[in-house]
């Protein structure tokens, strides 16, 4: 979530071991691949895996290239909305935090995009082709977020 993003009003449908709902977090996924699809299927084991966790991921949007990917992550995986426009996923205001799983030479365009639309990022590596790039995104994406944290 950004600096200056409010947070999203909780679900009551789903409690937490506390008795509080949990928080909602919406989640858009930049390139539906074999990565894509990967992450994906993390974000829907959270809840066997972490029981007391305090937020549910709501699969809110994807995109990619491919129109059988985007069907797919529509019918198979259960994201609201596909599209082939990876625009439509940073656009998206039920989205918090966009992962990117693209093509390696798209990253630091899409990290930048989802950074500067206030939104939350996680991208696989390597993020820019070069270190002084990855610098950037990082630079881009820190001034907005304060869990902006590179990783080895």
């Amino acid at each position: 979530m950004s600096a200056t993003a409010q947070p999203k009003p909780t679900t009551a449908a789903a409690p937490a071991a506390t008795g509080r709902a949990r928080r909602r977090i919406g989640v858009g996924v930049i390139g539906f691949g074999w990565l894509g699809q990967a992450h994906t299927r993390s974000l829907l084991r959270i809840p066997t895996l972490f029981e007391d966790r305090t937020f549910d991921a709501e699969l809110v949007a994807c995109s990619d290239a491919l129109p059988a990917r985007v069907d797919q992550a529509v019918t198979s995986f259960g994201f609201k909305r596909a599209a082939a426009a990876w625009e439509s996923v940073i656009e998206d205001p039920d989205v918090e935090v966009v992962w990117i799983a693209a093509p390696n030479m798209v990253h630091v365009q899409l990290v930048e995009a989802a950074a500067q639309a206030g939104k939350a990022v996680f991208c696989e590596k390597p993020v820019g082709g070069t270190p002084e790039r990855s610098a950037a995104s990082v630079t881009t994406t820190a001034g907005r977020h304060s869990s902006a944290t590179p990783t080895s």
